[in-house]
């Protein structure tokens, strides 16, 4: 349910941002992200890739405070739901992900439903990713297997992809704005 909510919520954003967009074009884009996704990580979270699931569930311990600027107090949990072959540990704009055959190897997915990179969900595009990442990306039509996470998806969405060594970054843009930023170890995750 929350991410159905955070999915309609994306889309009023985007909408209402549509017309404001040529005001703020990000040029000047500082994050390094190539640098950040090569150590597995998602500056804007504190877990990376391979962190354990006891890791996670301690830094959810007892309910976290979200970053929120609305004035009200907002309390994450941490949801588990166990698949036949993957486990995926839900704090609602964060999603992580592992195999249950490699455990060991820690979460193999982050999903941030969230700011990642500097590149806030609702208003980044395509173009202002590519032209803040000096690596080759790939933009193609999502799939309903890449979307995995999500319970459904409404209007075009696209996947901006790129690979460093064992490393996949995608970037979702559901009609033309970022709504997801997925990280995944690709030598601990089966597609």
């Amino acid at each position: 349910m929350k991410r159905i909510i955070s999915l309609i919520l994306v889309a009023v954003i985007a909408c209402s941002f549509v017309g404001c967009k040529g005001e703020e074009n990000k040029t000047n884009h500082t994050t390094d992200v190539e640098y950040y996704a090569k150590l597995g990580k998602i500056p804007e979270m504190e877990l990376a890739l391979g962190a354990s699931e006891d890791q996670v569930q301690k830094h959810y311990e007892g309910g976290r405070p979200a970053d929120d600027d609305d004035g009200h107090d907002h309390i994450l949990e941490l949801n588990r739901m166990e698949g036949n072959l993957t486990v995926r540990l839900d704090a609602g704009n964060v999603l992580y992900y592992y195999e249950k055959a490699k455990k060991d190897n820690g979460v193999s997915v982050l999903i941030s439903f969230d700011t990642a990179y500097d590149f806030e969900v609702g208003i980044a595009m395509p173009q202002d990713v590519k032209n803040a990442i000096s690596a080759e990306g790939t933009l193609t039509d999502a799939t309903s297997e890449q979307l995995f996470f999500l319970p459904f998806v409404e209007g075009d969405a696209k996947i901006l992809t790129y690979n460093f060594d064992n490393i996949r970054l995608q970037f979702v843009f559901i009609n033309d704005f970022l709504s997801a930023t997925v990280l995944t170890d690709t030598n601990n995750w089966t597609d």
